[in-house]
Parts: structure tokens; sequence; C-alpha cells
């Protein structure tokens, strides 16, 4: 990536729109267009089997006890948003957001008593 392509945060609200578009990205990507290589397509696929994992474990802990996951959904979301502003490489991203997923899924999955 060339360094004057990447976008400057200027202010809060530049910080708050790039963090959440970006934060989205980084825990979707690779799209399946995107993928340059086999091993980036599988990659792709499972990314859309842990999206629906998550969403879904989201919706059934929202309906159960929203007060106990509104503080997990801004700590994963804003942690994705930091990550997703600095990791441009997707084996570094898979790699780096492996443990964000994993500490929502469990954590969510047992504060919120979803099974």
């Amino acid at each position: 990536i060339n360094v004057y392509e990447v976008p400057l945060v200027n202010d809060i609200g530049d910080f708050i729109y790039m963090g959440l578009t970006s934060g989205l990205y980084f825990f979707a990507k690779p799209f399946p267009w995107e993928a340059r290589s086999p091993l980036q397509l599988i990659q792709a696929f499972e990314n859309v089997i842990i999206m629906f994992i998550v969403v879904r474990l989201t919706i059934q802990a929202w309906n159960k006890n929203i007060n106990k996951l509104i503080f997990w959904l801004v700590l994963f979301i804003g942690s994705l948003s930091v990550y997703g502003l600095v990791v441009f490489n997707y084996g570094t991203a898979a790699r780096y957001r492996f443990p964000f997923i994993a500490l929502y899924v469990v954590y969510v999955a047992y504060v919120c008593n979803v099974t």
C-alpha cells in the first residue's frame, strides 16, 4: 500500500466513521471477490460462517439480556475499529481478529446465558 493513499483521521467524527467502517471491514475481510489465492477464498467463506455465528449469538443475547450484552458489544466493536484502522494485510487481519471473536463469543454466551 502506498503511504499517500492512506486516509488521515482529522477529528473525532472521522475517527468514529472510519473506525466503524474499517472495523466492520476488518471483521469480514477478505471478501470472496478480493481473494487472490485459493487459501484466501477458503478464508472468505470461513468469514461468512463466523459472521453468521457472531450475528446469531448477538441476536440471541440481545433477546435474553441486553444490559450485559452492550458492554461486550461496545468492547468488540471498539477493538475491531482500532485494529481495522491499522491493519491492511488479510493474513494479519485473520490472525489478529481471532482473539477478539473468540473472547466475544465465549463471554457473551456465558454472561448472557445463551445456549
